[in-house]
């Protein structure tokens, strides 16, 4: 549930980055900002915090990712 929780979440931030909408004009909802991030490549592990705001309101998270193992 992490993985998909930080998938959704750098896709999200990424999607506010470029400012991409599905529809021309189209006001978003809500935006994403990582504020920290931290790797660890060669243990395989990700962490960090962010915000999301939210019809006027701020919602601070963190996250915490790890690579499968193979």
């Amino acid at each position: 549930m992490d993985r998909t929780l930080l998938g959704l979440l750098v896709a999200g931030g990424l999607l506010v980055a470029l400012n991409v909408s599905s529809t021309p004009g189209q006001v978003p909802d809500g935006t994403v900002k990582i504020t920290h991030r931290m790797v660890a490549p060669g243990i395989g592990l990700s962490w960090g915090d962010g915000v999301l705001s939210y019809k006027g309101r701020d919602y601070p998270f963190t996250f915490q990712a790890t690579e499968p193992s193979v």
